[in-house]
């Protein structure tokens, strides 16, 4: 199957003909079945509408983030650079700016009017405007924001689905009322600031906090609270305490947090197939470029970020021509290195192809590259993609997945999963999807590997093919 992504003619396409492309994709978008997950056409064309239209979307989106970090830092707000990952990361979902602001100042006014009533009080129009006019303690203002945010609106820490991605999404966090640590303190924040308080992010050696700002420096202790667990106040000696973080820093901690969840995905889940596993790998070029942990000084670090774009099923040179153009973008004197890095990444590249070989079926292989099968422990539907003889994850990865010694010296495959995962299941835990269940996979990067659906199983692409002639030969006899 002909990649554009690779030949550059998508990059031109996306750099030259915006305006040709958004009316293609808003078309593909709103209008075309073709842009359903469960649609049966042109796979294609399907999956390049998804590309083109998330480009489009995050080429915005990088506007917005150049706009915002060009703001002096004290004028920079928690709140806009977490929609703006949630915007990104979700970047073909309609994403609510205003109804996210309303929600914390629905929740900021909850809080007054709670101090408020407990001073007999009722307010005016402006209630926000009121609680802060009543100069209250920190301690006081701390424990109401307590009371709304956790006994009346139940908001809490997601310990029990902790690795869930939509606890890094404020708009998923508010609809939820429920999140991981950073993306709690976000919310816990940017209400107290609607009240007057100004809680700053620290990195705790346990996990994110929030350290209440102070003028008065004599104070020998500082204020923490602790959102992920109920907004729990602590008291420790400011000399002990953990140190500040620029909002670059969290908003890369927050996107470096989602590359370790894409990593170790687990078994049997269903997430927003919105989500892009990879998306988070340019964004943390967009924020970290900012503080220059990717710089044109750190060139040499190239080949394991071209490593990371592989382990997460990303076209690299798509990938290092986004990281170009971001740095272009940004301003940030890149130009003189443009072509030693496409020069780093095209020799990377063939070595990476002289790795595409054909894989001979091995002795006790029971499945093959194309056909819909189905979890026997977690029951979703998928298509294998790749076959191994034995698994070839590491023995962390084994250990993580619960994966035993005797199962990892048998078959094992690469699938895509409905839920728009992409997941590796042992052998024993594969059956033929039942024929009451047959039919397409929505997953979006079907297209990536396979030619068409066939109305019971998938024909592979020309990579495919070469990779696994036996396979192809015996879905052919299935026709």
């Amino acid at each position: 199957v002909w990649d554009p992504l690779s030949s550059g003619l998508w990059c031109f396409l996306c750099v030259f003909c915006t305006t040709k492309l958004a009316v293609l994709c808003y078309v593909l978008r709103y209008n075309n079945p073709l842009f359903t997950p469960n649609s049966e056409a042109d796979l294609i064309l399907q999956h390049y509408s998804y590309y083109a239209y998330e480009y489009l979307v995050q080429q915005q989106l990088i506007k917005e983030w150049t706009s915002y970090f060009s703001l002096p830092e004290k004028d920079q707000d928690w709140e806009t650079g977490a929609i703006l990952i949630a915007e990104w990361m979700q970047a073909t979902q309609i994403i609510d700016r205003t109804s996210i602001t309303r929600q914390l100042d629905d929740i900021a006014t909850a809080v007054g009017k709670y101090l408020l009533q407990s001073r007999n009080m009722t307010g005016s129009h402006d209630i926000l405007a009121d609680a802060r006019g009543l100069s209250l303690p920190s301690s006081v203002v701390l424990q109401a924001i307590n009371e709304i945010l956790y006994n009346q609106l139940k908001f809490s820490g997601n310990g029990d689905d902790y690795y869930n991605p939509h606890n890094s999404y404020i708009n998923k966090v508010l609809e939820n009322r429920k999140g991981i640590p950073i993306t709690l303190c976000c919310v816990y924040a940017s209400v107290a600031k609607r009240l007057g308080l100004k809680l700053e992010p620290v990195n705790n050696p346990g996990h994110f906090l929030l350290k209440l700002y102070t003028d008065n420096k004599n104070d020998p202790e500082a204020t923490y609270v602790d959102a992920f667990n109920r907004g729990r106040v602590i008291r420790q000696p400011a000399s002990n305490s953990g140190y500040k973080l620029s909002l670059s820093k969290v908003y890369f901690r927050m996107l470096t947090n989602l590359l370790q969840i894409f990593a170790y995905m687990e078994p049997g889940r269903t997430w927003d197939t919105s989500t892009s596993r990879w998306s988070s790998i340019p964004l943390c070029a967009v924020i970290s470029l900012q503080w220059e942990l990717v710089s044109a000084a750190k060139l040499s670090q190239l080949p394991s970020v071209l490593e990371m774009s592989m382990q997460f099923s990303v076209r690299y040179r798509y990938f290092v021509f986004r990281i170009v153009e971001i740095a272009e973008a940004l301003n940030l004197g890149m130009q003189d290195n443009i072509a030693a890095i496409l020069g780093a990444a095209d020799e990377w590249s063939k070595e990476q192809n002289d790795v595409i070989k054909e894989k001979p079926r091995a002795t006790g292989m029971l499945w093959h590259v194309g056909l819909v099968m189905k979890h026997v422990k977690y029951h979703y539907r998928c298509v294998i993609y790749g076959r191994d003889e034995v698994c070839r994850l590491s023995k962390a990865w084994q250990r993580q997945m619960g994966v035993s010694n005797e199962v990892a010296q048998n078959p094992f495959y690469n699938v895509l999963v409905e839920d728009s995962s992409n997941r590796y299941a042992a052998q024993e835990n594969l059956i033929p999807c039942p024929p009451d269940e047959l039919g397409p996979i929505p997953h979006w990067e079907v297209s990536k590997y396979f030619q068409r659906w066939t109305g019971k199983l998938y024909l592979p692409g020309e990579t495919l093919c070469k990779c696994y002639p036996e396979d192809a030969e015996y879905l052919q006899s299935q026709l």
